[in-house]
């Protein structure tokens, strides 16, 4: 699992993306497993733990910037970001 740097930032062109990926598809198998068997406690507390997962954070934040269909599309300031940090 990715761990948070002290300063709270991290360096979006250095984040191992196959990694971040792989911690997410875990925890969601996991998840699938116990839901599967009836292990209602451990559904909830793996559920607590992927919404504290910084890699489930950056995961979403690249699927909503760079991976989305309106990707593109202007904001409120009519201007659309191309680039990001």
């Amino acid at each position: 699992m990715i761990t948070e740097p002290k300063n709270g930032l991290v360096d979006w062109h250095s984040i191992k993306w196959d990694k971040v990926n792989k911690t997410v598809r875990n925890l969601r198998q996991r998840i699938y497993r116990a839901t599967q068997s009836g292990e209602w406690k451990q559904v909830r507390n793996l559920q607590k733990l992927m919404l504290r997962s910084l890699s489930n954070t950056l995961l979403s934040v690249k699927r909503v910037t760079q991976e989305n269909q309106g990707k593109d599309t202007s904001g409120i300031d009519r201007l659309s970001s191309k680039s990001f940090l």
